[in-house]
């Protein structure tokens, strides 16, 4: 954290995400974590300590292995909270045993309703939502809700609606979205195509113009 600040970062992330045999395999860091909130609470607070009054944050995910329900990822952020505010969800769990990091990437199921149910659950807490979003189209959806037209009460995980094989349930709140929803994380979107970058001035931050016009 202090290596990070002294080089000019003005927040810090801490990755309980990573599901790599050799992050969360022997080392026990990354996803592993998700199983030990304690000692992932005392590693945020002393990040709090060092971090100057820099953002701290969590990269975590939905569940791990058989953990995986709205208590289990509730009681794991609850045992967070005194120490951090703000995290980043990936709306799938992990498998640590059995499946490859790229293999965690797809297979799992998505459950964008459950990062839904944890902002009303923690709203002193700030939330950006990750995981199988395409595109800013997608993004503006889940940031800025829907029409309220859909049922919401239909999506679920396994989710019909949606249509995915996996089951995946990815549809974007059901009119306005929980106000601490406040981002959306675009990873193998953003680096298969960078260019869709180019209009996010005036497509997602609500600008006259994109003011840079070498994207």
């Amino acid at each position: 954290a202090r290596a990070a600040l002294d080089r000019g970062y003005f927040r810090v992330d801490l990755n309980v995400d990573c599901p790599s045999a050799r992050v969360a395999g022997r080392r026990e860091f990354g996803a592993a974590l998700m199983k030990k909130p304690d000692l992932t609470a005392s590693i945020l607070r002393s990040m709090r300590e060092a971090s100057g009054g820099a953002t701290v944050s969590v990269k975590t995910r939905i569940g791990i292995d058989d953990f995986d329900s709205l208590e289990f990822t509730t009681d794991f952020l609850g045992k967070l909270r005194p120490v951090c505010k703000s995290f980043v969800i990936h709306a799938r769990k992990c498998v640590l045993e059995g499946l490859s990091p790229a293999q965690n990437r797809i297979i799992p199921p998505l459950n964008y309703p459950r990062v839904y149910a944890l902002c009303e659950t923690f709203p002193d807490c700030d939330f950006v939502i990750n995981g199988g979003i395409p595109g800013l189209a997608a993004a503006h959806k889940i940031l800025h809700g829907t029409d309220g037209a859909e049922d919401a009460h239909l999506h679920a995980v396994p989710c019909s609606p949606c249509g995915s094989r996996n089951g995946s349930c990815t549809a974007p709140p059901r009119g306005v979205p929980p106000p601490n929803l406040v981002g959306a994380m675009l990873g193998r979107a953003a680096r298969d195509n960078p260019s869709m970058f180019w209009d996010v001035d005036r497509y997602f931050y609500g600008e006259t113009r994109n003011p840079c016009r070498n994207r």
